[in-house]
């Protein structure tokens, strides 16, 4: 009886509507897909973009040509709102009550990555690379009051989640024909995921109720990537990110008892495809669809056999444009749905910039995106609690080759 008391706290962390905001953040985790900052623009890796690096396919370490290294720093803002239609005693909607209002702001190293590649006689050119970036996120805040009907705050309710896991990647690439290449990586994964949550109730005859849960995980996965080139103006990319088992040591405070556990949790892998497009036009373009396919569906947890998660479909539109005083400019539009629920996608567009001075370039880029739901529809209850998130980030990498 003690162990499934355990165990209900523990998944408090993973399932209870209260701190569901931003879906993904209080669960397993927001992933962070995009690599670099002209990735952000569309939300996309660019595994078909040469310069893209083998963090985003492993082949691309084959391209290096010869050496490439990159730094990307990322600004992130979250808003979430959350409101409750009232309705008078004839039944009659009055108006929205606005039950929390969270914001917070995070900068983190996203990604850092180290390429070189060379053709030595006769042999195929080979290319190698090291590269370490965020790969899910758990940061997420949440704060509410509850209120008499003199306006005193009777309970507050509290959320605070940290933390990410980090995947540290090293790529063997081969490019035997100038017109395509192949690569494999393995990616080890660790991080820690830590959620402290408070229930303070005014009355003081009346429990209080904290808990606290600190998950250190780690894990490996492998890595595939195809590069192909067409024509001069069409290329294109195949990724296959393998399902990666993580081990996890979770210490657990329920009150002012503490616990250590064992978890197991298996992240889904990935399949991957894009086609990169240079138009003939006075100034160059370069257009990229991405699509991504990953099946949260098939994640597996011994600690929440009960869980139904969704797959996730990711689309991505970007355009590179040359403008008259050769500075790249970018934007794209991508979409990708909830693994909680197909029925909840987050929209996000996006715009970027590269700047290029001797053999170094920086990238800026913006995205937002922002999504609706009802709390109810994204676990299935009959929570009626209105749910608005706003979704911002700000990337600036720095490119040497």
């Amino acid at each position: 009886m003690r162990t499934a008391t355990i165990v209900a706290a523990l998944l408090l962390g993973a399932a209870a509507p209260l701190g569901a905001g931003l879906l993904e953040h209080d669960s397993y985790g927001a992933q962070n897909y995009a690599t670099g900052a002209a990735g952000q623009v569309a939300n996309a890796r660019g595994i078909s973009w040469a310069g893209a690096g083998h963090l985003a396919n492993p082949a691309l370490a084959a391209l290096a040509s010869p050496y490439e290294a990159r730094a990307s720093l990322q600004a992130g803002w979250r808003r979430e709102t959350r409101n409750r239609e009232v309705f008078d005693s004839y039944s009659n909607s009055v108006g929205l009550n606005t039950e929390a209002i969270n914001s917070e702001t995070h900068v983190y190293l996203k990604d850092l990555s180290l390429g070189y590649a060379r053709r030595v006689g006769p042999l195929p050119a080979l290319g190698i690379g090291l590269g370490m970036a965020a790969e899910y996120d758990f940061s997420y805040a949440y704060h509410r009051e509850t209120r008499d009907g003199f306006f005193r705050v009777i309970r507050t309710d509290d959320v605070a989640g940290t933390g990410r896991i980090y995947g540290v990647t090293g790529s063997l690439a081969c490019r035997p024909l100038r017109s395509i290449a192949a690569g494999v990586g393995v990616t080890r994964l660790t991080g820690r995921q830590t959620v402290d949550r408070a229930v303070l109730l005014e009355d003081p005859l009346a429990d209080d109720t904290t808990t606290s849960a600190t998950s250190e995980y780690a894990g490996t996965r492998a890595n595939l990537g195809l590069w192909g080139r067409v024509t001069d103006r069409l290329s294109w990319g195949l990724s296959l990110r393998t399902a990666a088992k993580l081990k996890a040591d979770i210490d657990l405070t329920l009150a002012d008892t503490s616990y250590t556990l064992s978890r197991s949790v298996r992240y889904p892998g990935e399949y991957a495809a894009a086609v990169t497009y240079r138009p003939a036009h006075t100034f160059p373009a370069t257009v990229t669809i991405e699509y991504a396919r990953i099946p949260w569906d098939k994640l597996t947890d011994d600690l929440a056999t009960g869980r139904h998660l969704q797959a996730v479909d990711r689309y991505s539109l970007s355009v590179a444009h040359t403008v008259a005083d050769a500075v790249p400019l970018r934007f794209g539009v991508s979409f990708a749905n909830s693994y909680l629920t197909t029925g909840i996608g987050l929209a996000s567009a996006g715009l970027g910039a590269d700047l290029t001075l001797w053999r170094t370039t920086a990238q800026v880029a913006a995205s937002v995106g922002k999504r609706s739901y009802n709390m109810g529809q994204a676990y299935g209850t009959s929570d009626v609690t209105n749910v608005s998130e706003t979704v911002a980030d700000l990337v600036l990498t720095f490119s040497l080759r």
